[in-house]
């Protein structure tokens, strides 16, 4: 018996995740697994969740998603067992206290998380909760029942029933997520239409790129086979976050302040930060957990205010040592003052001549050059000036706290992590090699190859008028059909060598010489 009562358990509530996800597309109720998933990664150990970006990259937020899913369907299996065994189905007045119990679990995950709804989208969560509560106590009257109470049909007993109950419920939940996917793709589709009207949203146009033409026009340069574009499109930037789903800001009703020790505090609308002086500026951004030849990097045209411009209008006073950054999750990281002053640090709202996209930080995000994107904090929400230091989200997890990018060099050519094919055709004998070099906000003077072992052989950069940006390079190689070792390293711009000595991105960034094995055609 208790087989079933979990089975009817599991099935009550995934229709009531297909349920929910039609809801929360909706926006009226959140999808709560997704809370339970947030409040397990703020709850896990430092060391556990490094070891985990480590190992899956950003395949460790799609696990923390699935078990979290997992998790409540099982949970739901061991309710259903629990009530069964304690015969809560004797009574309907069972289904309020049942609902009670639920609802604080998981407000308390939501609690724990930082994305405790408002209470309209909590009382319809509890709606659902008290839907799923009435089903799940009918069909634990039923699975009870004598086989001659039950509907007088000759082949109508326990399993059958079960059979067919279970199979309402699987459509319910099938069809609650294909809803979902319906409504999700239609809010796509209106955020397009809204997009192209002009409107105040995540990827609007902010108008032509004024006075920044980039990437730099070289006459004399051709991308290698497989290179990626220099400017990275929007949709193309990477994505790596502790929130399990991007937060949705309303910039009619976003403000950002700017507190601590200052003389004067300022609360900004998203209006007001459009409207004060802005810049164009063309930085690279890339994250710590970056591996060796990976793609979590991209570059473009950053539309922002300089954030020494917000300081200087508050007016620092005391002795300040550093700003916190805070963003409207909860998430919090500091930069030390120097790098606050620093004129290439921006509050940002545009890439790439659009409003940023909403998974990358929309209405407003830091861009800190030089240091890689976990102090880059998006969803700004206050920027604080204080007079100690501070500890950021990642940093009690064992990261680096000073977050300064490591010179780095790649090969896009043939390489596999960037879904490049390792087969490369020569034309007449001769590839094109490619790739790029970074060296956060020191520039970068020299690229070199060697090729089987055949000593360092220089490549052509393309040119550069920024140190924060990544230089291309090209190589014209005269390749034999035949696999190949390639690898790559690159010098700053103080004539500093990239570290020849691999390590692991944990704890400040990923170093080494990239080296591929390349098979010509």
């Amino acid at each position: 018996m208790w087989a079933r009562n979990a089975a009817a358990g599991g099935l009550t509530t995934s229709a009531l995740l297909g349920v929910d996800y039609a809801l929360a597309q909706l926006e009226v109720a959140p999808f709560f697994p997704l809370d339970i998933a947030q409040a397990g990664i703020k709850l896990t150990p430092g060391f556990v969740a490094t070891q985990g970006i480590d190992a899956l990259g950003p395949g460790a937020k799609l696990l923390a998603e699935t078990t979290a899913l997992v998790v409540v369907v099982l949970g739901g299996a061991a309710i259903g067992a629990v009530a069964g065994r304690l015969r809560l189905e004797r009574t309907w007045s069972n289904v309020l206290p049942l609902v009670a119990v639920v609802l604080a679990l998981v407000a308390a995950a939501q609690f724990v998380a930082g994305t405790l709804p408002d209470a309209i989208s909590l009382g319809v969560l509890a709606l659902s909760f008290v839907g799923w509560s009435i089903v799940l106590v009918w069909l634990l009257r039923h699975i009870s029942a004598a086989p001659e109470q039950l509907e007088p049909s000759a082949d109508r007993g326990r399993r059958n029933f079960l059979w067919r109950a279970g199979s309402a419920l699987l459509f319910v939940a099938a069809g609650g997520g294909a809803l979902g996917e319906v409504l999700r793709r239609a809010q796509e589709t209106a955020l397009a239409e809204a997009i192209a009207r002009g409107d105040t949203v995540p990827g609007a146009a902010l108008g032509a790129v004024a006075g920044l033409s980039f990437p730099v026009f070289d006459p004399s340069f051709t991308p290698g086979v497989g290179a990626r574009p220099e400017a990275t499109p929007p949709p193309a930037l990477y994505v790596v976050s502790s929130e399990v789903r991007s937060p949705r800001v309303d910039p009619t009703n976003w403000r950002l302040t700017i507190s601590g020790l200052v003389d004067r505090p300022l609360t900004l609308s998203y209006a007001e930060l459009q409207s004060m002086t802005s810049v164009e500026q063309a930085s690279t951004l890339t994250c710590i957990s970056n591996e060796v030849g990976g793609g979590l990097t991209g570059t473009g045209v950053w539309s922002a205010v300089v954030l020494r411009t917000l300081l200087d209008a508050a007016g620092i006073s005391g002795q300040p040592m550093a700003v916190v950054l805070r963003s409207v999750t909860g998430y919090a990281d500091a930069i030390p003052l120097e790098r606050a002053l620093d004129e290439r640090t921006l509050v940002a709202y545009g890439f790439g001549g659009d409003a940023l996209l909403r998974e990358h930080g929309f209405p407003a995000r830091l861009i800190v050059p030089g240091l890689y994107g976990m102090k880059n904090v998006k969803w700004l929400s206050g920027i604080e000036v204080v007079g100690q230091d501070y500890r950021g989200y990642w940093e009690e997890r064992g990261w680096d706290p000073t977050a300064t990018v490591r010179t780095l060099s790649t090969v896009d050519t043939g390489n596999s992590a960037l879904g490049n094919p390792s087969h490369v055709p020569a034309e007449s004998g001769e590839v094109i090699l490619g790739g790029y070099a970074f060296a956060g906000a020191r520039g970068i003077s020299r690229v070199e190859l060697n090729i089987d072992d055949s000593g360092w052989q220089a490549a052509h950069l393309k040119a550069s008028t920024s140190d924060i940006t990544w230089q291309p390079w090209r190589f014209a190689w005269n390749a034999n059909s035949a696999d190949h070792l390639v690898s790559v390293r690159t010098f700053d711009g103080t004539g500093a060598m990239q570290p020849a000595e691999s390590s692991p991105p944990h704890p400040a960034g990923a170093s080494g010489w990239h080296t591929l094995r390349i098979h010509v055609d």
